[in-house]
């Protein structure tokens, strides 16, 4: 039986040691000899005496950190530190990523660690951690033993030329011996060239033998070869030896020796290169020689074909293309740092890297490799590493998983509006969610994880029968709870939660574990407090007769009810107390049967669906009813339940006109040409009769299948294929109406009906139906809603007329009777006979002025009335705009120069002339002009602009002047409106309409835009050229 392996757990946390103890000695396949220590400075001592082959060590311990205690002890123990597995917090992977970094072979979570999983990951640590150990040994001997050779042993690199044509062999790495054989330290030699060192070797056919073992790969061997070479500058050496030379990547290794020595430094010489080949074959990851300056690999054991699918010989045919052919392109791009950081180091340290390589079928594996410096260049350079690299996709894989596992958790601990929790019984610790948060108030940081001060928080009323509760189920072996109770909220305000787990038990049948959730139930609680207002509600609502309503039971007897059901019935209050009402009475005989339905549907639900019938009024007549019953929670025996009852008089005499009034319809629809099809079960059509061929022009293989669905109008044929597709699932009668389209493209509204034909199974064998033109009924329709609209809209635009013209009337008044009253007035002054004779050019003035005034509006009258009658007419001639354009600039010019108004023109000369009446053009811009100026106030801008749009000719008049509202925007060019009601400025409101209409009867037209009141406004004309 194995020896037992010791493991040194390292926590100040007496529970988690005795779990993890607890982990490791339960396992059934290896034997393990625990130590514990709570503190750092306790476990180097243990360490130093005891040397463990694994320790489980807690990142936080109370002396030191787990990355300053790993440095303690690599310095105790000179590296030859054992297997560490760092035990990290939850949310702490950065913390246990930089001690993988820094040498620690696996990391665990603390809370989410299995037993299976503590003890996988403890043996398969100690394992790596004894290989990598035994490799380093290897490596370790190897050089011990070639240095130690009696051997001389040498490897050495081909120089060539541009064209490949090798030109020397430079010294990669010589031993000791060999230094001694060529009399020159070895930093004397590496780098050199072999015709440098040895001035006769590119004579000797040695040379041409070393170029023919590289290009070829065939070893060489040379027993008792004579070799004669001036070692030292001063003495000519003669040596006989034995030599064996091995291609290498671009290069050869070579050993020799002296012939009296031969047997015993070959075989030296055949175990060392069986050594070497052991330790490269036994390493579990791969190793291999990878050299810088020819970027590509010179040396692989075979672990590249179990861990990457290629064989050694397929890498080297690679060459300089293994790298970039099989490592991911990301991790492809990291080499140069790689290298660089290679290039940094001492001899003996180590570069670790993590990557991705595709294997050979395909799919991409993660690899660690550990690197060091194999052999420099002349210049202390790295020429050649040596590496081992071991694939760590499964870790990676876990650790992804795990990453995918946390998140998943995180995600959907947010999403929920509740708190998740994990109790652990036995360490009295409770681990929860963000939804603590979102439930009482508190943050993580401000709850502790201990299950009393949750239990604080409980209300005190709720919290001994919370407790006796918990018990009770833990007493009767469930694994299951459910308890609602009211806990504190931090504002101090107690808030009803519900509570829900499952309980955990271990071996013995004791609970270990509870895992939980605690939701938000206040809003529930207060619509429960709330039910209890209703029912007070509903009391009222029974008083407020709006529907009569009553209580009874199953045997007819009516103990209550409102008095809308005793004034709809004509019972009286005494009579209900006499016990005369009862409903069964009230029910004529044929709805005996319904009844008995409805009292058996409430029996079973408790509630009945809505239903019609009849109730008798005390004189006898007839009332029709609809009824809603439910039945009273704890009546079941005698049915106690209350009645709504709704009077349906009113409505049934509307039905009953509707009904008349669709048979008069189905007699007049039944009465015209229908279309008739047949179809099959999937509804594919079957047969069609003449008159859908003269209606939609179709030919038979046009209509055929679903090809009569190309004639629905596209408006139609969502909605009528779904209900077509209903009807096939369900097997009902289809009725829809929908457009068909004619053969000359109009449309048609039909009334399509389809009947199922079913076999004596019930299975549906075909389809029957009929499409009725429905098409006058939906134009009667439409013209009956325009009629009606127009009926409203005429009747609002006489109601606006009536208006209109009495603030016409005003308006006339108002505007013709200031003119008049400044006349009058200075007549009455020129009658005088003390009249200044200074004054009377101003008089006249005056009198003249006013009396064009009542000329303008009385004009502005007239020609409305001309085109209300329709008897303006044009004088059409050719006429140039651009001359219309400056004659109205020219004649607004005096009245905006006395309001110190800028009045600013562009005109395009090209437009061409129009035929229009020049006057009646002039008239339009000049009211356009005048109505700017008008409203501009003094130190504004108007601007008027002529140019050529189209097929048109565009006239605008801008002002920056009072504006428009938006209101009024819409009404501008409507008779009598005017813009400022306050009369402000004069005028009838009719300018703006005859300018519209000019210009219409032009053949253009005339828009507003205003951004607002005081921002100004443009008209703009447009005119057919």
């Amino acid at each position: 039986m194995a020896q037992p392996l010791t493991i040194l757990i390292i926590d100040d946390s007496p529970e988690d040691r005795q779990v993890y103890r607890r982990y490791l000695l339960q396992d059934q396949e290896h034997r393990y000899t625990i130590l514990e220590a709570e503190s750092g400075e306790e476990a180097l001592a243990l360490c130093q005496e005891l040397q463990p082959e694994g320790i489980l060590l807690d990142f936080l311990l109370p002396d030191m950190d787990g990355l300053e205690f790993l440095a303690e002890l690599r310095q105790q123990l000179k590296g030859n530190t054992p297997a560490l597995i760092m035990l990290t917090g939850y949310g702490n992977e950065s913390v246990a990523v930089q001690a993988m970094k820094s040498g620690v072979q696996d990391y665990l979570i603390k809370g989410q660690t299995t037993a299976e999983r503590l003890r996988s990951t403890v043996y398969s640590a100690i394992k790596n951690t004894q290989l990598r150990q035994q490799l380093q040994r290897s490596e370790e001997r190897f050089r011990t033993s070639v240095e130690n050779m009696l051997d001389c042993f040498g490897i050495y690199l081909a120089i060539r030329n541009e064209t490949g044509e090798i030109l020397d062999f430079c010294v990669d790495y010589v031993n000791a011996a060999a230094c001694e054989f060529t009399q020159m330290n070895k930093e004397e030699q590496r780098g050199k060239g072999l015709c440098e060192i040895l001035p006769n070797f590119r004579a000797s056919e040695l040379f041409d033998e070393c170029c023919q073992v590289i290009e070829t790969g065939n070893p060489l061997v040379k027993e008792s070869l004579i070799y004669t070479s001036n070692f030292d500058s001063n003495q000519v050496l003669t040596k006989t030896i034995d030599i064996r030379i091995t291609k290498m990547g671009d290069g050869f290794v070579a050993s020799w020796r002296d012939v009296t020595e031969k047997n015993q430094a070959h075989e030296q010489w055949r175990e060392s290169q069986q050594f070497i080949e052991r330790i490269a074959e036994t390493t579990p990851g791969i190793l291999y020689v990878y050299d810088l300056v020819k970027q590509q690999n010179v040396y692989i054991n075979s672990q590249v074909s179990k861990l990457l699918g290629y064989t050694p010989e397929q890498v080297q045919e690679m060459g300089t293309q293994f790298l970039p052919k099989i490592m991911h392109p990301e991790d492809f791009a990291q080499l140069p740092s790689v290298f660089q950081e290679l290039g940094s180091i001492q001899d003996s340290n180590i570069v670790e890297n993590e990557y991705r390589m595709r294997h050979a079928n395909g799919e991409w594996r993660w690899f660690f490799s550990r690197d060091t410096i194999f052999t420099r260049n002349s210049d202390g350079s790295p020429r050649q590493i040596i590496g081992t690299s071991f694939d760590i996709t499964e870790r990676k894989q876990t650790e992804e998983q795990l990453r995918l596992s946390n998140e998943r958790f995180q995600l959907a601990a947010a999403a929920v509006n509740c708190l998740i929790y994990d109790w652990d019984l036995e360490n009295d610790r409770i681990d929860r969610t963000e939804g603590l948060t979102k439930i009482l108030g508190y943050s993580l940081k401000e709850a502790p994880t201990t299950h009393q001060w949750w239990k604080e928080q409980i209300h005190p009323e709720d919290r001994e029968g919370l407790i006796h509760h918990f018990h009770a189920i833990v007493s009767a072996n469930e694994n299951h709870y459910t308890v609602e109770y009211r806990a504190r909220h931090k504002d101090q305000e107690y808030r009803y939660v519900l509570d829900q787990g499952v309980i955990t038990r271990d071996a013995s049948g004791q609970v270990i574990r509870a895992v939980g959730s605690t939701t938000d139930i206040s809003d529930r609680k207060r619509a429960e407090f709330a039910l209890q207002e209703s029912e007070a509600k509903f009391r009222r609502i029974v008083e407020s007769n709006i529907v009569g309503i009553y209580f009874g039971d199953f045997s007819g007897r009516v103990y209550e009810a409102n008095d809308a059901f005793l004034e709809t019935f004509g019972y009286t209050r005494e009579d209900l107390a006499g016990g005369i009402i009862r409903w069964n009475s009230m029910t004529p005989p044929e709805y005996q049967t319904l009844d008995q339905q409805k009292i058996q549907e409430l029996q079973v639900s408790g509630v009945c669906t809505p239903f019609e019938k009849e109730y008798l009024h005390k004189n006898g007549t007839r009332i029709p009813v609809l009824l809603g019953i439910a039945r009273i929670e704890g009546t079941k025996d005698n049915g106690y339940s209350v009645c709504f009852v709704l009077d349906l008089t009113q409505r049934k005499r509307a039905e009953l006109a509707l009904r008349e009034s669709e048979e008069r319809y189905r007699y007049l629809s039944n009465a015209m040409p229908q279309l008739v099809w047949i179809c099959n079960p999937q509804g594919e059509c079957e047969h069609l009769n003449e008159r859908w061929y003269e209606f939609t022009g179709q030919s038979v293989d046009e209509a055929m299948g679903f090809g009569w669905t190309k004639t629905i109008h596209p408006d139609d044929t969502e909605a009528a294929m779904a209900g077509w597709t209903q009807a096939l699932q369900t097997g009902e009668l289809y009725q829809q109406e929908i457009r068909y389209q004619k053969h000359d493209g109009s449309s048609s509204w039909h009334l399509v009906r389809g009947v199922p034909i079913k076999d004596e199974q019930g299975s549906i064998i075909k389809w029957f139906g009929t499409s009725t033109d429905i098409d006058d009924r939906k134009h009667l329709e439409a013209e009956r809603n325009q009629l009606l609209q127009l009926e409203q809209a005429a009747r609002a635009q006489a109601e606006a007329a009536n208006r209109t013209k009495d603030e016409f009337v005003a308006m006339v008044s108002h505007d013709l009777r200031s003119p008049l009253n400044a006349i009058l007035g200075w007549v009455q002054l020129l009658r005088r006979s003390k009249f200044d004779e200074a004054n009377l050019p101003k008089a006249l003035e005056t009198i003249e002025r006013n009396a064009r005034s009542q000329e303008k509006l009385l004009e502005d009258l007239l020609n409305m009335s001309r085109i209300l009658q329709g008897k303006l007419q044009l004088e059409v001639s050719q006429v140039n705009l651009g001359v219309v354009v400056g004659a109205a600039i020219e004649t607004a010019y005096p009245s905006a120069n006395s309001k110190n108004i800028r009045l600013e023109s562009i005109i395009d000369r090209s437009i061409s002339t129009i035929s229009g009446d020049i006057n009646r053009l002039l008239q339009v811009l000049g009211n356009l002009l005048t109505n700017a100026i008008k409203f501009t106030p003094s130190g504004g801008k108007v601007e008027v602009r002529l140019f050529g749009n189209g097929s048109h000719a565009q006239i605008t008049v801008s002002d920056t002047g009072m504006g428009i509202s938006p209101e009024f925007v819409p009404y501008v060019f409507e008779r009598y409106h005017q813009g400022h009601p306050t009369h402000k400025q004069a005028g009838l409101g009719l300018g703006l309409a005859i300018a519209r209409h000019l210009v219409e009867l032009h053949g253009g037209s005339i828009q507003v835009a205003s951004p607002g009141v005081g921002q100004g406004a443009t008209f703009t004309i447009k005119l057919p050229l």
